[in-house]
């Protein structure tokens, strides 16, 4: 990571061991808007750069009324994520009908799951704890993919009252493979077939090494989880998302950036809601660091290992693993 706070943001991404793992994961202290933009420049963050540079734009907009230096107050900025939020927002020349009809609010108390998507879908709130990086994350992803976070939120709240009407006492497996796309979720778009199948033959050094430059070029990784914006604070080798994938025609990546976030929204929603009719999510882990650049080391020897770069699912075990 790029910072000159090394307790707060580590320079280089550190290999844990599993027995740290635990202790270690998400406990980046709360970031300024400073330390915020400094890691938005990795690679792996093309799902937020649309609404990151609206940032930019509120924060100069907000040190001019201020009559500061712009920067200077880069801290009071996220005193209150629900006003920052809402003003993002309202800074949008084209808000979606997801967007328009929700609202972020303050909450100092934590919510629990069901509760949680209770206040959004029929409240139509956004719940943000204060110096929160997790709640941060998610207000970012639900200005970034209006309608891909509502699927997710509706299709929780689906799966939940499908576990009421059958009388199961514990979530059940929909409604956690839901739940496990909005934290970790990612979004594999590519023009390429035979990419696709690398995807779904889990051939991950064929597609993440050798294939490198057409890698870079045909497919894209689109995170999708908040949960997993967080834990990219301080990425570990270990660390997956779940993962679908999509087959975009070739125009789409010659198209501006801003079509494609439009597009793959449209495209992440729709396909979420057909799984919920379906009463299916299937997902793959997906070892995100495996894509080229997102990982300091990419040498051959890091691609074998096999702890970490998973081969092709058991047979019994295919349909819907993880």
């Amino acid at each position: 990571m790029i910072t000159e706070n090394k307790k707060r943001l580590r320079t280089k991404p550190k290999e844990l061991s599993t027995k740290k793992l635990k202790k270690k994961r998400n406990k980046v202290p709360f970031l300024s808007v400073s330390e915020f933009f400094q890691w938005s420049e990795q690679s792996f963050t093309l799902s937020l750069i649309l609404i990151i540079s609206r940032l930019r734009e509120y924060c100069a907009e907000y040190c001019a009324s201020q009559d500061i230096e712009n920067g200077s107050s880069s801290s009071n900025v996220f005193l209150d994520l629900a006003r920052l939020f809402n003003g993002l927002q309202k800074q949008s020349q084209e808000q979606s009908q997801e967007q328009s009809q929700v609202h972020f609010v303050n909450q100092a108390q934590t919510l629990g799951v069901d509760q949680y998507i209770d206040v959004i879908v029929k409240h139509k709130q956004i719940p943000l704890k204060p110096n929160s990086n997790h709640d941060l994350m998610n207000a970012f992803m639900w200005l970034s993919l209006p309608k891909t976070r509502s699927a997710c939120a509706q299709a929780m709240l689906q799966a939940r009252q499908y576990r009421d009407i059958s009388n199961l006492k514990q979530r059940c497996k929909l409604e956690d493979r839901f739940t496990l796309f909005d934290e970790s979720g990612v979004a594999i778009f590519s023009d390429d077939f035979e990419l696709i199948t690398l995807v779904k033959a889990r051939a991950w050094k064929e597609l993440f090494y050798i294939h490198a430059q057409s890698c870079q070029k045909h497919l894209k990784l689109w995170i999708v989880g908040h949960g997993l914006y967080e834990q990219l604070l301080n990425p570990f080798v270990g660390l997956v998302a779940y993962g679908r994938c999509y087959h975009v025609e070739p125009s789409v990546f010659q198209e501006p950036l801003e079509s494609q976030v439009l597009l793959f929204d449209q495209m992440i929603a729709q396909d979420l809601k057909t799984q919920l009719s379906k009463q299916e999510l299937e997902l793959s882990a997906i070892p995100i660091l495996g894509y080229p650049g997102w990982w300091p080391d990419q040498s051959e020897m890091f691609y074998e290992n096999s702890r970490y770069f998973r081969g092709p699912y058991p047979k019994s075990a295919s349909k819907g693993s993880l």
